[in-house]
């Protein structure tokens, strides 16, 4: 056993939940914060139009990152 697959075969749910949960909470606060500074200088500097198209695309960009991580995670379980 790795020392990484003790610490889950060892520890309780409630402890491991914070390390675990960190990393990603920290990754959507910077995603987040990438979207807000995005709109910022699109809107300031490119104007409403570019900002539209870019609130429109959005939501297909986020699909296309969905569906890699769908088969990523469902292939490793």
């Amino acid at each position: 056993m790795t020392p990484s697959t003790q610490l889950f075969a060892t520890m309780s749910p409630n402890r491991l939940f914070l390390p675990c949960a960190l990393p990603r909470m920290i990754a959507m606060a910077v995603s987040s914060l990438y979207t807000v500074a995005d709109g910022i200088f699109v809107g300031r500097f490119l104007g409403e139009e570019a900002l539209a198209a870019v609130n429109l695309v959005m939501p297909f960009l986020l699909i296309s990152f969905v569906f890699p991580d769908l088969l990523a995670v469902g292939s490793s379980v």
